[in-house]
């Protein structure tokens, strides 16, 4: 008995510490754990930049009620500070997700480069504005914005971030700083009270549509998004996540937001190009993947979110892998500390000028990133296709 007694208790022994565990199966609640986190990142964001939008509309409110050059530069701050929380958002696209599947509202949130004579009067412009045209359009508010956004063409762009961005600071036409658009556009300039009224439709448009995605990713409702995206099979939720991961990195940022402002030499293929806050709109994006890889977030209000990571899973699955990711990461991150705050600047100087060769470095590491990236694809058996990632 003595003996059986012994033999039993060894074999608790090795259960507690894992002997007997089934890789395939502790492989797969690890995955099931990082696809939880990456599920409670993603809300967390999402529901911080609806939160930041709000303090946004508010601000522009109060401006249009009372417009005077501090409650301009009190929206200004709004703004800026909601762009930053939005930018993290931004590693969640690409996805298929609520933000960009077919009924998804990126476009009326986030569409750039916008045509501003669209939405109000610019010199030397033989375009009639929206705000100028009061025959066509007596009144202005979100659901028309909406109707009209690209309606025309892909820079016919009426409504979402840079569209209140445009109202708020006017056509950036100076090499040393952002637009300066005066307050007295909202007080005595013609139109001024279209304008105010197109201001607070475009920012409540903002917060209408993020309000639906971060819905969408709210957890506890059977009916949403995330429910759908907690139902399928773990790790095809981490391969869609990896693949907007990807794409962000290689395409949106390396290509589209850097590499072409970089060969055009234009200062109007800057994203922010009104308020000259583009660098800290990539900054932000990288924070968002790392945040991804990393399995942590800090809320607005200084909560903490986070859970077994991507980065611990893939530790697990392919430590030689891992390890080269937190390397292209660290590279990335060095790379992004280095870039001017005057995006416009750097784009228009020479190509070997030392903004230009700044963030070409930059955009070099992020393409470095999403090959890399590919890799945790590929350990999982299911590497992406060309198609897949197409931009």
């Amino acid at each position: 008995m003595k003996s059986l007694v012994l033999v039993l208790l060894a074999c608790f022994r090795l259960m507690a510490v894992g002997q007997f565990t089934d890789p395939d199966v502790e492989d797969a609640r690890l995955a099931e754990a990082a696809a939880a986190t990456c599920f409670r990142v993603i809300s967390a964001t999402y529901e911080d930049s609806l939160v930041t939008a709000r303090r946004m509309e508010s601000a522009v409110r109060a401006f249009a009620a009372a417009p005077t050059e501090k409650s301009l530069a009190e929206a200004r701050r709004a703004w800026c500070r909601a762009r930053q929380v939005y930018a993290l958002t931004e590693a969640f696209r690409f996805s298929g997700g609520p933000i960009d599947d077919e009924d998804g509202p990126e476009e009326w949130l986030n569409a750039w480069p916008l045509d501003e004579s669209i939405i109000d009067r610019v010199p030397d412009s033989p375009v009639i504005s929206i705000i100028e045209n009061t025959e066509e359009y007596p009144v202005i508010d979100a659901d028309l914005l909406a109707r009209l956004n690209m309606k025309e063409g892909e820079k016919n762009i009426t409504c979402g971030w840079h569209a209140v961005e445009f109202l708020l600071w006017g056509q950036d036409t100076s090499t040393d700083g952002p637009g300066n658009r005066p307050y007295t556009d909202f007080t005595t300039a013609p139109h001024a009270a279209r304008r105010c009224r197109y201001l607070e439709a475009a920012a409540t448009g903002v917060v209408a549509n993020l309000a639906a995605v971060a819905a969408a990713w709210r957890p506890g409702d059977s009916a949403n998004y995330r429910a759908s995206a907690e139902a399928r099979p773990a790790d095809e939720s981490l391969r869609t996540v990896v693949k907007g991961m990807i794409m962000l990195a290689g395409f949106e940022l390396a290509s589209e937001r850097i590499g072409v402002p970089c060969e055009t030499r234009l200062q109007e293929e800057e994203q922010s190009c009104f308020s000259d806050t583009t660098s800290d709109d990539i900054r932000g994006n990288i924070t968002g993947l790392v945040n991804l890889w990393k399995g942590s977030y800090t809320t607005v209000s200084g909560q903490k979110v986070g859970g077994i990571s991507l980065q611990y899973l893939t530790g697990v699955r392919d430590s030689a892998l891992a390890r080269e990711l937190d390397a292209r990461i660290a590279e990335v991150e060095d790379a992004a500390s280095r870039i001017p705050e005057r995006f416009d600047n750097a784009v228009v100087g020479a190509p070997d000028s030392p903004g230009q060769l700044a963030l070409r470095a930059l955009a070099a590491r992020l393409s470095a990133l999403a090959v890399d990236l590919r890799g945790f694809a590929a350990r999982m058996g299911r590497p992406f296709t060309a198609a897949e990632l197409e931009g």
